[in-house]
């Protein structure tokens, strides 16, 4: 088992222990260089180490509906743990595009990226878009790695369907039970939602 590491973009720190879980589905896991990432053929973005490491880009959304406080999650097919939705990027896809539409596919909801007042790139950009929360960096089995860019979001329609997985495999689950260790969830899906609903990221879901 590995520690997750993160960049987390409120803190403005590079890892945040609070948000560090160890998880034994997750198998690996390393900070990434800029020479090791490349725009790959197919439908992804990928990535070729010297080391034979195909790295994939993946967008996934914490979606907190703050006013029945309650997070949506999907089952994972490997761990039969409950994550946050999500997926890989497609090939000239922004990864706020991608969170928004993997959410969509596997759950039926429509959501809107909350913009937690990060401030923004330090050159000019042409093109506004919401900054994430973090990067999540894991390993998905030997010579395999997710680059996953974290969102929060809200729900601002849809409902509960997916073409994708079948219906006992996605819901919505109460804070209270979330947070807590008893849920069937990675260590770090349960200090996201902590961080989410009550701690300095909450503010922003005020009015949702």
């Amino acid at each position: 088992m590995h520690k997750l590491r993160y960049l987390n973009f409120i803190d403005r720190r590079p890892t945040i222990k609070v948000l560090t879980g160890v998880c034994d589905w997750d198998k690996s896991a390393h900070s990434m260089g800029v020479g090791d990432i490349q725009v790959g053929g197919g439908d992804r973005m990928a990535g070729g180490a010297a080391d034979g490491t195909v790295r994939h880009f993946c967008a996934s959304a914490y979606v907190f509906d703050r006013k029945n406080g309650m997070f949506l999650f999907v089952r994972h097919r490997k761990s039969h743990l409950w994550i946050p939705p999500g997926g890989h990027v497609e090939e000239n896809e922004r990864p706020d595009v991608a969170a928004i539409r993997e959410v969509a596919e596997e759950t039926g909801i429509a959501i809107r990226i909350v913009d937690f007042g990060l401030p923004p790139a330090p050159f000019p950009c042409e093109t506004p878009m919401v900054q994430p929360l973090a990067l999540r960096i894991y390993g998905d089995g030997p010579g395999h790695e997710h680059m996953s860019f974290v969102y929060g979001a809200a729900p601002i329609g849809g409902k509960l369907s997916s073409s994708e997985r079948a219906p006992e495999d996605v819901g919505w689950f109460p804070v209270g039970s979330v947070v807590e260790e008893s849920f069937a969830a990675p260590p770090d899906v349960r200090a996201w939602c902590r961080y989410l609903s009550s701690g300095p990221a909450a503010r922003f879901f005020i009015g949702e």
